[in-house]
């Protein structure tokens, strides 16, 4: 389940996903920073999760 939802662009077609993101937190409980865990692109792409958390990461849009 996500904590937030935003819209990005799907790096298979292009075209809007929804992204799923929930809060990821260091051993002393502190918010180090948020985690991919959901991702639906409006065109139906069937891409894995893992994938698309890559892809995010070498365009630096992974908060």
């Amino acid at each position: 389940m996500s904590d937030r939802v935003s819209w990005e662009r799907c790096p298979s077609c292009g075209g809007p996903a929804a992204a799923g993101w929930q809060a990821s937190t260091g051993p002393d409980g502190l918010l180090v920073g948020e985690d991919l865990v959901e991702f639906d692109c409006s065109s139906g792409c069937s891409l894995l999760l893992r994938e698309v958390t890559e892809t995010f990461r070498a365009s630096g849009r992974m908060p």
